[in-house]
């Protein structure tokens, strides 16, 4: 399990980009790394709808330059969750005809 965390937040934190992976594996490592894991997710677990973005969590998109001051957002009309256009993959015309009329967020259109 800590194998897929260590990977999916690698991944989060390159975004696009391919991660490079490098940890160790020992039971002493694996131990070090569930703890330092289980710190992070309760570190982070204050979540806010208003300033975060429901897809990665994140006030700016992953893999977003640290100077970059403009990011799209798009707010949902049925959960009011915001979503960085960016994490869904929304082209500046789907964002433009999403704006227009009522958009639903993927969580909700399950």
């Amino acid at each position: 399990m800590v194998y897929h965390f260590k990977m999916a937040k690698e991944v989060m934190e390159v975004f696009p980009k391919t991660p490079t992976m490098a940890f160790g594996t020992t039971k002493k490592e694996m131990a070090h790394q569930r703890k330092v894991l289980a710190m992070e997710i309760l570190t982070a677990s204050v979540f806010d709808k208003e300033v975060n973005c429901a897809m990665c969590a994140g006030i700016k998109p992953p893999g977003s330059v640290p100077h970059h001051t403009h990011t799209d957002w798009i707010q949902c009309d049925s959960c009011f969750r915001w979503c960085h256009t960016q994490c869904l993959h929304m082209d500046q015309k789907s964002l433009e005809e999403a704006q227009v009329g009522d958009w639903v967020c993927s969580l909700c259109n399950k």
